[in-house]
């Protein structure tokens, strides 16, 4: 299927075609939301952290999409994203939604060497990335901006170009 073993091939051997088979390999940039100050631990796929936000993942293509990182193309669909989901999150308080979803957007340099994407969803920007073996993504971070600004308020984005 693919020329190197996955990182949780374990897990995605478990159902057909996945990841799909029109994933591929791609010399990109991606923006992810992670927590600044536990970056590894913002590279765990949903399916594979202890306690996992409740998110519809119950077709055997979205459980496939679990075990993959979720990614954006570009910082302000991420930071647009981010915004979006951050209010709709009803009945939690701003720290337990930034514990969640994380406190920063990372951009990342991704190679052909450290994994396979997804399509593109072109509305959102977002696409599901699956890294390789012994691939360690946070290395492959180039800048982290913040999500707020000193006073609690979403930053925006000031590399735009």
């Amino acid at each position: 299927m693919f020329w190197k073993k996955l990182k949780h091939h374990k897990y995605l051997d478990t159902y057909k075609n996945c990841p799909p088979s029109e994933y591929l390999r791609k010399e990109l940039l991606a923006f992810r939301w992670v927590h600044k100050n536990k970056i590894d631990e913002s590279f765990t796929p949903l399916n594979l952290i202890k306690e996992p936000p409740p998110r519809m993942l119950d077709k055997s293509d979205s459980m496939c999409m679990g075990y993959g990182l979720s990614m954006f193309n570009s910082e302000d669909n991420a930071r647009q994203r981010y915004k979006k989901v951050f209010l709709s999150k009803r009945g939690l308080n701003k720290e337990d939604r930034v514990n969640e979803m994380g406190d920063a957007v990372a951009e990342l340099r991704i190679n052909k060497n450290d994994g396979i994407s997804g399509n593109l969803n072109e509305e959102t920007g977002h696409f599901t990335f699956h890294e390789y073996k012994n691939v360690v993504l946070p290395r492959r971070i180039v800048r982290i901006d913040e999500i707020f600004d000193t006073n609690g308020e979403f930053k925006t984005n000031k590399h735009q170009s």
